[in-house]
């Protein structure tokens, strides 16, 4: 009988916890909602290509492949690279020089296929127009021979500068020669994802810690007696962003400099600046636990509330490329914070990257930076009741 009664108690308790029951059910539907849209409108992604001087031939077969093809001079691929967005750049000279941009190795395979589809079927054709050349000269053989059986000598020596054709013929196949703008030829798909999941963590982490916090202050009481003094609600909501700061600052370095150190991952570019952006990342991630512990009553609603607004930023992160999205899902991308925290990282950690390049993302994380603050200290108002 006391199992039953602390069961109705639970089952009571949950029951008038309105907010509880909607995120246990509503929760787990909206991510199964959003993984449907995500994966079944993911398109095959499109391949684009900046081109110089190269062989007809080869720009054909680019098209036939569905290939995107950008006409570009050849004075800074790297920059060519990144202003067209493209996924490799091929430049005709004696040999063919192929610079692929490596920063998706999904696509550096895709093309890599396609360039070596293109090699296979020029060796076929060079074996073709041998073939045919040895036809063309075994008819001539027949005809020597019925012509004048009793003089091969001069037939011997005409074989000879023919068989020199046949092998000019088969010279006149391109040479690629292959090159990497970012990473080398053994990078893959983890290489790319690792500043991702270093953004996931900081951002994750930080949410978690500083929504929790100000919720046991909430549930506690300290805040509302905070709240009874003449204080200001500014000088509250920029006290605990002052004060949560050094850990978030702890916390952060703790993982970048255990990620370059211990798990060796390279950061091309400024180890400083990828602190600085990983930092920045977790002052937005504290604004915005601040402001969703506002909507909880308890540790439980917290938890509850990451996979609302956890699992989409992590979807939305980087990890499923995004230009292989609907143009739906890539607009509500852009509302998503770890978005722009993730693209510092990669253009920093994988492109070496300096800040020249970052100053958007930079901008967009203040500015959620600034809305949240603002949010937060608007919704303490309904905390204080004199």
């Amino acid at each position: 009988m006391r199992i039953i009664a602390i069961s109705k108690r639970i089952i009571t308790q949950l029951y008038r916890d309105k907010r509880t029951l909607a995120l246990l059910l509503l929760a787990p539907l909206l991510i199964m909602t959003l993984l449907h849209f995500i994966f079944s409108s993911t398109q095959t992604q499109q391949l684009k290509v900046g081109v110089h001087h190269i062989p007809s031939t080869l720009s054909s077969h680019l098209k036939e492949s569905d290939v995107t093809i950008i006409k570009v001079d050849n004075k800074n691929v790297t920059d060519i690279a990144e202003r067209h967005h493209l996924d490799a750049v091929i430049i005709g000279n004696q040999n063919i020089e192929i610079y692929y941009t490596n920063d998706k190795p999904s696509s550096t395979i895709a093309l890599k296929q396609i360039i070596k589809s293109f090699e296979i079927k020029n060796k076929f054709k060079s074996t073709e127009v041998v073939i045919k050349e040895m036809q063309k000269q075994y008819g001539n053989i027949q005809t020597q021979l019925d012509k004048a059986k009793d003089k091969l000598g001069p037939l011997f020596n005409h074989l000879g500068i023919e068989n020199n054709k046949v092998q000019h013929a088969s010279d006149k196949e391109e040479k690629f020669i292959t090159h990497y703008i970012y990473g080398d030829k053994h990078t893959d798909y983890f290489d790319q994802l690792n500043p991702i999941l270093i953004a996931f963590f900081v951002f994750f982490f930080t949410f978690l810690i500083s929504g929790i916090t100000l919720l046991k202050e909430r549930t506690h009481g300290t805040l509302k007696k905070l709240l009874s003094t003449p204080i200001r609600r500014y000088e509250i909501v920029l006290g605990y962003i002052i004060g949560f700061s050094p850990f978030a600052i702890m916390q952060t370095t703790f993982i970048v400099l255990y990620s370059i150190y211990v798990l060796k991952f390279e950061v091309q570019g400024s180890i400083f600046l990828f602190i600085m952006m990983n930092l920045l990342l977790a002052m937005t991630a504290l604004v915005i636990g601040l402001f969703i512990s506002t909507f909880a009553t308890n540790e439980f609603q917290m938890i509850q509330f990451i996979p609302i607004i956890i699992v989409p930023q992590l979807l939305f992160s980087g990890i499923i490329p995004l230009d292989t999205m609907h143009p739906v899902l890539r607009v509500i991308s852009m509302i998503m914070p770890l978005k722009y925290g993730a693209d510092n990282l990669t253009r920093i950690m994988f492109k070496g990257q300096s800040i020249e390049f970052l100053y958007i993302n930079i901008f967009v994380l203040i500015m959620f930076l600034v809305v949240f603050t603002l949010l937060n200290i608007i919704l303490l108002k309904k905390h204080r009741n004199i």
